[in-house]
C-alpha cells in the first residue's frame, strides 16, 4: 500500500461460532482485496482494528462477522439516529452530545446507527458501515437447492473457507471435491474465476445445476483429484474432502487419499488452501507437503471434531 492509503479504525462485532476463525476471515479478506489491515485489540466478539478505507465495501464478503462500524472523524449532517452500546453511560455521553448538534433520537428506524464501545484501552465511536444479510446465506442452505446431498457444508462455512483461502477476484480457484457445488457457488459470489472436480458424475451434474439455479458460472469437470493438475495453476484451494464413512472413497483408504490429494495441492497451489480434516493424522499428512497457518477446531456431532485447516504454499 503506498503513503497515500486512507487508513481508518473500525470495530467489528464477530459471530458467535468462532472468533478467532472470525477474526481471521477479516485479515484474510483485506489480503484477498490488497488492503492493509492491523488488529489493535480483541475482545470477545469486538474487534478493534485499523484498516484501509475500502475495508466498508471489502467487508460484504464476509460471513461470519455481524457488523462493522467506521470511526466517526466528521459528523454526517445532522438527522435521527440511535447508539447501540454495552456501555450505558457511553450512550449518555454520546447521545447528549449528538442531540446539542442538532441530531434527534429515532430508536426505531435512524437515518443513522452510531456505536459506542469500550474496548480493552480504546473508547470507540462509529457509524455502521455494514451488516450482515443473514437471509441470503440462510437462502442459499442445501434445502434450497434443486439438488442437495446431506453431507453439504453450510454456506456460511462454505463462504468462511472461500474467504480464509484468500480466493481474489478473476484468479483461478479450485474445489477438487465439489460435492453439491456448495463451496463453488460462495466462491463465484466474491468473483474469483471458479473450477470443480468430482469423482463421481452425479455430483459433477448436480454442482452445475445448483450453479445455473444461481446465475452463476464455473467450470466442472468430472474426475479424481489427481486430474486437477491439467488445469493448470490456482491461487486458491477450498475444499471438503470425503471422511470415508458417509462419503465415497472409491474403496481407497481415507489416508491414502488426503496423501494424494496434498501432492496434487503442493503441485497447483499458488497461494492458499482451506481444507476441512477429520483428525490430527490428516493435518500431519498436509504438513508434509505445505506451511500450516491454522487450525480451527469445530465440532459437527460427538463422533466428528471438523479441523477446518489453512495451508500456504510457502
Amino acid at each position: 500500500m503506498g503513503e497515500g492509503t486512507d487508513i481508518r479504525r473500525f470495530l467489528a462485532v464477530l459471530s458467535g461460532e468462532n472468533y478467532s476463525l472470525a477474526k481471521d476471515e477479516i485479515l484474510a479478506i483485506a489480503e484477498a482485496e490488497d488492503l492493509k489491515a492491523r488488529v489493535l485489540c480483541m475482545k470477545d466478539k469486538f474487534l478493534v482494528l485499523d484498516a484501509a478505507a475500502s475495508l466498508r465495501y471489502a467487508i460484504k464478503r464476509a460471513a461470519i462477522t455481524n457488523y462493522l462500524y467506521e470511526e466517526i472523524t466528521i459528523l454526517p449532517k445532522p438527522s435521527t439516529f440511535k447508539i447501540e452500546s454495552t456501555k450505558r453511560d457511553l450512550i449518555k455521553k454520546y447521545a447528549d452530545d449528538l442531540i446539542s448538534k442538532g441530531f434527534s433520537v429515532n430508536l426505531t428506524s435512524p437515518i443513522y446507527t452510531f456505536r459506542a464501545e469500550r474496548i480493552c484501552d480504546y473508547e470507540f465511536f462509529g457509524i455502521k458501515v455494514f451488516e450482515r444479510d443473514r437471509r441470503s446465506f440462510e437462502m442459499r442452505k442445501v434445502q434450497y437447492r434443486p439438488f442437495s446431498k446431506p453431507i453439504s457444508v453450510h454456506p456460511k462455512l462454505a463462504r468462511a473457507m472461500v474467504n480464509l483461502a484468500r480466493a481474489k477476484k478473476g484468479k483461478k480457484f479450485l474445489d477438487p471435491f465439489c460435492g453439491t457445488g456448495g463451496i463453488l457457488i460462495e466462491a463465484c459470489l466474491v468473483g474469483a474465476r471458479v473450477y470443480g472436480m468430482d469423482i463421481d458424475m452425479e455430483m459433477v451434474k448436480g454442482s452445475l445445476k445448483n450453479l445455473r439455479y444461481y446465475g452463476l458460472n464455473a467450470t466442472v469437470e468430472w474426475g479424481d483429484v489427481s486430474e486437477a493438475r491439467k488445469l493448470g495453476k490456482f491461487w486458491s484451494i477450498a475444499t471438503d474432502p470425503p471422511y470415508g464413512r458417509s462419503a465415497s472413497t472409491k474403496r481407497e483408504g481415507i489416508y491414502e487419499l488426503y496423501d494424494r490429494a496434498f501432492q496434487v495441492f503442493s503441485d497447483v497451489l499458488e497461494g492458499y488452501l482451506c481444507i476441512n480434516l477429520p483428525d490430527d493424522r490428516s493435518v500431519e499428512i498436509g504438513e508434509n507437503y505445505l506451511k500450516l497457518e491454522k487450525v480451527y477446531l469445530q465440532r459437527v456431532h460427538k463422533n466428528l471434531t471438523r479441523r477446518i485447516c489453512v495451508f500456504s504454499r510457502n
